[in-house]
Formats: C-alpha cells, sequence, structure tokens
C-alpha cells in the first residue's frame, strides 16, 4: 500500500499508519452524519440518510496504543485512558487482543498497567512472562534502557530502591532528573524519570515544576520538587528503602528532627492542596501540575507553593517555628510584586499573626482548614 501524506484538519495534523494485515482486527461499525428528511410534513420523517465508517473499538484502541505509543501522546497518557474509561471498557477481551496482537512488549506494558490500577489479578497474571524476557521499552520516548519495569514485569527493584532513597534525601528541595541519578547505578535522566512517573501515577509522590510567572506556566526543563503524598507511605518506604532494623523507633527518632519534621510537613501541605484543587475543579483530566508550583525569584528566595485560583496566585511558604521574622516573608513580598497576588500564606508551627503582606496560620489549623 503507498503511505498516504499527512493531513491537515481544523490545526491540528492526521497522520497515517501503517498496520499489518494480521493485526487489522477489532473494529466496529458507526454511523455519522446522520441526518432526517420530511417530504410531506409528517412529525415522523420520511427517511435518513447516514455514511456508515470503521473505527477501532476502545479496546482495541488501547491495545494499538501500547503498540505504538509514539502516536499516543506516550505510556501517561494511555495510562489515563484505561483509568477513566475503567467502568466501560472489557478488559478480559483487551487482555485476549494484546495475546493475539503477539507483541511481548504490548503484553508486558498491559499487564503492568492493569497491576497498577490493581485490577483482576487472574486476569493480568495471563500476561506474566513465562520466563525472564528482559526489559522491553516502556516508552519510545526514552532510550531502551534495561530495568524500567518491575521485577515482576522484567525489571530491576534495586533501581527502584536507590531513587526512592534519593527522593528522601532531596525531600522538599530542587532537584532534577539528572541530579536524581547521582549516587544510583541508572545511567540515565529518562530513566531516573521513569521510576518516579510509576511512583506518581501509584500515589506515592507529587512533585511540582517552578512557576514561569510572565507566562502562567510550569518550567518544566527547571528542576522540580518531589513530595511523598502520606506520612505513613514516606515511613514505610523509608524503612525498605534504608534496609532499617526497628522501623517505628526509627520514625520517632527522625520526627525528633525539627528539619526533617519540616520537611515532613511540607509534603502533607503539598498532598491537601492537590486535594483542596482537586474539590475545586473536580474532573477525570485533572493535572494539578498546572495549577500548583514552587516559585523562586532572582535573589533566589523561593516560595514553597504558590496555588493558581483563577486568575491570581496565592503563595504559601512553610516556616515551621514560633517567631515570625519580617525576612521570613522576603519571597512572599518578592512575588507580590509581580501584581498577582493580594497576600501570602505562612505556615508556621504555632504562631497566630496577621501582616501587611501575609497571614501566620499554625500548621494543624491550616491543614484542617485546606
Amino acid at each position: 500500500m503507498k503511505h498516504q501524506a499527512n493531513l491537515k484538519f481544523d490545526n491540528q495534523t492526521i497522520q497515517f499508519v501503517t498496520c499489518p494485515y494480521n493485526k487489522f482486527f477489532g473494529y466496529t461499525q458507526e454511523r455519522i452524519g446522520e441526518s432526517e428528511f420530511n417530504l410531506v410534513g409528517w412529525k415522523s420523517p420520511d427517511f435518513r440518510l447516514w455514511e456508515e465508517v470503521t473505527i477501532s473499538t476502545r479496546e482495541k484502541t488501547i491495545i494499538d496504543s501500547l503498540a505504538h505509543l509514539e502516536y499516543a501522546g506516550g505510556i501517561s497518557e494511555v495510562a489515563k485512558a484505561i483509568w477513566t474509561a475503567k467502568g466501560e471498557l472489557n478488559f478480559g477481551q483487551m487482555v485476549d487482543w494484546a495475546e493475539r496482537m503477539g507483541v511481548r512488549a504490548v503484553s508486558l506494558r498491559l499487564g503492568y498497567l492493569l497491576e497498577l490500577i490493581d485490577f483482576d489479578r487472574e486476569l493480568y497474571e495471563r500476561l506474566l512472562p513465562r520466563k525472564n524476557p528482559g526489559a522491553p521499552w516502556l516508552d519510545p520516548s526514552s532510550k531502551k534502557i534495561q530495568a524500567e519495569y518491575s521485577s515482576r514485569w522484567g525489571g530491576n527493584e534495586t533501581y527502584l530502591r536507590q531513587i526512592t532513597q534519593r527522593v528522601i534525601e532531596t525531600l522538599s528541595s530542587q532537584v532534577s532528573w539528572n541530579a536524581l541519578k547521582e549516587e544510583t547505578e541508572i545511567s540515565t535522566h529518562d530513566t531516573a524519570r521513569w521510576y518516579i512517573d510509576t511512583l506518581k501515577n501509584s500515589f506515592v509522590v507529587s512533585y511540582i515544576h517552578d512557576l514561569d510567572k510572565g507566562k502562567d506556566v510550569p518550567y518544566h526543563r527547571k528542576a522540580k520538587k518531589i513530595y511523598f503524598g502520606d506520612p505513613f507511605i514516606f515511613h514505610a518506604m523509608r524503612w525498605w528503602a534504608f534496609g532499617g532494623t526497628r522501623p517505628f523507633d526509627e520514625t520517632l527518632q527522625l520526627l525528633k528532627n525539627t528539619e526533617e519534621k519540616s520537611r515532613l510537613i511540607e509534603s502533607i501541605i503539598c498532598d491537601h492542596m492537590i486535594r483542596l484543587l482537586f474539590d475545586l475543579e473536580p474532573s477525570p483530566q485533572f493535572d494539578y501540575t498546572t495549577k500548583l508550583f514552587y516559585w523562586e525569584s532572582g535573589k533566589k528566595r523561593e516560595v514553597d507553593f504558590v496555588t493558581k485560583l483563577g486568575d491570581a496566585y496565592l503563595p504559601i511558604e512553610l516556616k515551621y517555628q514560633s517567631t515570625i521574622q519580617r525576612n521570613d516573608a522576603y519571597s512572599i513580598i518578592d512575588f507580590m510584586k509581580g501584581g498577582k497576588a493580594h497576600k501570602g500564606i505562612i505556615v508556621t508551627k504555632d504562631a497566630l499573626t496577621q501582616e501587611r503582606s501575609y497571614v501566620g496560620i499554625p500548621a494543624p489549623l491550616f491543614l484542617l482548614l485546606v
């Protein structure tokens, strides 16, 4: 078949992709352009006209997307599609078609995603490799590197343990993908990012970007700040990653360190803000990274969180201490100079105060309010 050139339609590019005959299955007929005609003035139409087109079912669209992630927006977009339509998909048929495709990577990708959403174990375990097949390429946008799956799907648990250690060590600090892979055996930043995205999609961690204040968008190329979504998960992962022997006693010892406790509270604030933003605008397509950021001024003064509320921003800074000095508010004051925020919040240990540029709220009260 002659390759069809791309088409432009309504500012969108339509790209034609050839498909082998043996993979051309899982399609259905749909009517488009249906019109009613009434020739003699009766209430019911005399006849209808429409055109039938052949399109893939939802299940086959998922399978094709897993085979050609480069055309589907990557593995994260496929995961979102499965999660959004999970109540309408025939997963048994999807597993059957993954096996019919005869492409090992498709079966492993689907099995991995179904395990992530905690689907029927008996069903997705049909896709488990009978022997270790090596690590297939999870996403064409990254390089082919071994150990990009969980150990059940052909990957390397050691790398996950190492990246978890790095997340704990850099918790609440600005960190790049390259910096995360330092002191690990991971060879590229693409693999480091894959592990973090896997933890993020599993609701273990969250990460936020620096705000480009002039454009109202996140700086994706700059450093991120990574947080654990829940204190229990943090302590459990910390014990697992570092191999402690007395997890409860070690947790109590950690909480005696004011700096470590402050970093953990910052994680809790991040999780609460994400939940608040979702409650304000609930949607299956909700993406907190377009509404929650951190910000750093030209003087390297950082605001821990900047929340987008409509056309305005709310800067939030954590100072886990009982006394707030004027210089503790400098980062909020710097942010307000742009005119997109009228006041900020400083989350304190136990001080409740109100100043011209900010309101000081004790952490327990702030978390109760949001």
